[in-house]
């Protein structure tokens, strides 16, 4: 089972403004290891890697559609969130 840093999130789902290959290979990987967890492979994070996720994309995101994110990270099935 995969450990799914705060990284990954924020990388799969950030858009970026500047074109730089090394970020955009990052972002293209991030979005690999999210769209395996959507195919079923099971993975691992925590509250506290959530919360560093809501704290950097709060800056970007409105408040709902950041809660929705939140939301629906905690209901995946296939993504284990511990204490």
């Amino acid at each position: 089972m995969r450990f799914i840093d705060t990284n990954v999130f924020i990388h799969a789902i950030l858009e970026i403004k500047r074109e730089d290959k090394s970020i955009e290979e990052t972002k293209r990987m991030a979005r690999t290891i999210i769209n395996r967890i959507n195919s079923g492979e099971r993975a691992l994070t925590t509250v506290v890697h959530l919360s560093e996720f809501s704290n950097v994309m709060e800056n970007y995101l409105n408040i709902e559609h950041l809660a929705d994110i939140i939301s629906k990270l905690l209901r995946h099935d296939n993504l284990i969130v511990e204490e």
